[in-house]
């Protein structure tokens, strides 16, 4: 009984990882092809952004166009805090341009760490 608990735990794990990983691939993919752009905001938010990795990240705020605008470059262990705006949406590359990560701000501050 514990080896089938252990191989569903195992199986529950590894789709739900690929789910993500397909996710983020579809967020990514969709900024590449400038289908993802930040609508006009009133409601403020903010939100910060740690690098906990141990490779620099760049921080791109997406405008309302849908091209990017470098607001920042974190080195490992440094942080942002950012005040923007409901659906404004934010891209994580890493130092040579490949995309980490999309956010788009809801309603609630965001506080966000990067890891490897």
């Amino acid at each position: 009984m514990k080896i089938i608990i252990a191989a569903l735990a195992a199986l529950c794990l590894v789709l739900t990882t690929t789910v993500v990983e397909a996710a983020l691939a579809s967020t990514c993919n969709n900024l590449a092809k400038g289908r993802l752009k930040s609508l006009s905001g009133t409601n403020a938010v903010s939100f910060s952004i740690f690098n906990a990795s141990s490779t620099p990240k760049v921080i791109n705020w997406i405008d309302y166009k849908g091209r990017a605008k470098t607001y920042a470059f974190l080195r490992p262990g440094e942080g942002l805090e950012q005040q923007s705006y409901q659906t404004h949406v934010w891209a994580v590359l890493d130092q040579v341009g490949n995309c980490v990560n999309v956010y788009q701000l809801g309603e609630y501050n965001l506080n966000i760490r990067l890891s490897d």
